[in-house]
């Protein structure tokens, strides 16, 4: 690197005017300004390192370690952060595998942030390699929010409201059943759904990146869930109860295929052998009323 910074100072000049073009031009070739590099530069400007390295911090586009081999600059600017720019950096973060301004382990990729591209009015923007790309999406950023009515009347559907604004997909579940943590919401991630509650529509950023104080982890592992092995409610809080493709995501209908794979008997004999009961006060075998059933001559049958 001596000898470039040497070559082009002969070409361009050392003057303390050339300081900016001598670091893009040491940028482009080392693809970062090293801190060794500093004194070099610093020397062939008859400048003080203080300068040459007061300069460096101060423009975010200077770099001070290697790039990922990709750069995704996504814009924080007012206009992209009121158009759910919070969520698509939290759903970058998440898809990329790498925190904002940090570069992934495998140098693969860099993801930072960028303070106006000029493109208000068709954001939220972002540079990719140098690329503009405009009118970024949330696709596929889930979020999930109960709709059951003791969730709503602690202010649940004001929290999916605000998360739908800031451009995330939400999803309405049933409630986990843990009334203290509503409303809770459950974000998506590479390491699962992790939950944050209670929480407010004000939250969604705090939320979003990460930082909200009320932030649960896996709500399987909580001690009030750890203990519990559900059946009927083993859906209850994961899925969109109206969504028959949740259901089924989710093992629905192995159950029924099952039953339609036997005779008859056999269907009534598993339900026996099962114990299940009834839950209307007096536990009546419900392999009986099947029973019952089956064995009666009549065309249409009624349970």
């Amino acid at each position: 690197m001596d000898a470039f910074i040497e070559g082009w100072t002969a070409q361009h000049g050392a003057t303390r005017d050339q300081l900016l073009p001598l670091l893009h031009a040491v940028q482009e070739e080392a693809g970062h300004i090293d801190d060794a590099v500093v004194p070099v530069i610093a020397k062939a400007l008859n400048l003080s390192r203080a300068d040459v390295h007061g300069v460096v911090t101060f423009y975010h586009d200077f770099r001070r370690t290697p790039q990922g081999r990709h750069v995704v600059k996504l814009c924080r600017a007012e206009s992209c952060q009121a158009r759910g720019g919070a969520a698509i950096e939290a759903a970058a973060a998440q898809r990329l595998g790498v925190a904002m301004g940090q570069t992934r382990a495998d140098g693969a990729v860099s993801l930072e942030p960028v303070y106006c591209l000029g493109l208000c009015a068709i954001g939220p923007n972002a540079l990719v390699d140098g690329r503009p790309v405009a009118r970024i999406d949330m696709a596929g950023m889930k979020i999930y929010v109960s709709r059951d009515m003791a969730s709503v009347a602690l202010g649940a559907d004001d929290v999916a409201q605000a998360f739908t604004e800031a451009g995330c997909d939400v999803i309405r579940t049933g409630s986990r059943g843990l009334f203290s943590i509503e409303p809770l919401v459950e974000v998506e991630t590479a390491d699962g759904r992790i939950g944050y509650g209670p929480v407010g529509p004000g939250d969604v950023a705090a939320v979003l990146d990460g930082s909200h104080a009320n932030r649960l982890g896996h709500i399987d592992a909580l001690p009030f869930f750890a203990g519990q092995q559900r059946f009927t409610f083993a859906r209850c809080g994961v899925i969109d109860p109206v969504c028959l493709d949740d259901y089924v995501a989710q093992g629905g209908w192995k159950g029924l295929d099952a039953a339609r794979a036997l005779a008859p008997q056999a269907v009534v004999d598993a339900v026996k052998a099962s114990g299940l009961r009834g839950r209307g006060g007096a536990g009546f075998p419900t392999g009986i009323k099947w029973q019952t059933v089956l064995d009666a001559p009549a065309g249409d049958k009624y349970i």
